[in-house]
C-alpha cells in the first residue's frame, strides 16, 4: 500500500488526483521518465498539501484526511463515469434512487503502511525530512539502473 501511494506521488505528483487538492502543479512524468529532482519537487508539494496546519510535520489525522479526500475525489470521478453509463437515453438525468446508489456512505483508508515506512522515529508524526526520505527511498528502489531517472518501464515494473 505504501509503495502504491509513493509510486503515485513519484509518477503523478500531488496534482495527479481526480480533483484538484492544491493550487500548485507537479512536474509531469514524461515518456522518458521522471528525474529525482522532479520526484522530490512532487514530494515537497504533496507534503505541503497534506500538512494542513503548516507545522512542518504530518500527523496521522492530516494523512487520513488527505487520503480520504483523494479517495472521495476518485469515487466522484467513477460516479460521473457510471452516470454516463446509466443514462441510457442520454437525457442527462437519472432518478434519485439510481444516482443514490453511486455514492458510498463512508470511505475507509489504511495509513498504517505509510506510517510504518515513513515515521522512522515512531512518534506518530511524519516530519518533512521523514517524508522526503521515504520518497527518496521509493525513488531509489524504482530507479533500478541508477541513472537518476525513473523511466516509464521502471515505474510500471513490480518492485522486488
Amino acid at each position: 500500500m505504501i509503495m502504491m501511494y509513493l509510486r503515485h506521488l513519484l509518477i503523478l505528483g500531488a496534482a495527479g488526483t481526480a480533483a484538484p487538492l492544491m493550487a500548485t502543479t507537479s512536474a509531469p512524468a514524461t515518456p522518458a521518465g521522471i528525474t529525482r529532482v522532479q520526484a522530490m519537487q512532487n514530494a515537497d508539494r504533496e507534503f505541503a498539501a497534506i500538512d494542513t496546519n503548516k507545522d512542518g510535520k504530518l500527523s496521522a489525522a492530516e494523512i487520513e484526511t488527505h487520503r480520504r479526500a483523494r479517495a472521495l475525489a476518485a469515487l466522484r470521478a467513477r460516479n460521473a463515469r457510471m452516470f454516463e453509463q446509466l443514462d441510457a437515453n442520454k437525457d442527462g438525468s437519472l432518478s434519485k434512487e439510481e444516482f443514490a446508489k453511486l455514492v458510498p456512505g463512508e470511505v475507509k483508508v489504511d495509513i498504517a503502511p505509510l506510517m510504518k515506512q515513513a515515521d522512522k522515529d515512531g512518534d506518530a508524526i511524519i516530519s518533512a525530512a521523514e517524508f522526503r526520505a521515504a520518497a527518496a527511498e521509493n525513488f531509489a528502489r524504482r530507479d533500478r539502473n541508477g541513472d537518476g531517472v525513473v523511466s516509464a518501464e521502471e515505474a510500471n515494473s513490480p518492485l522486488k
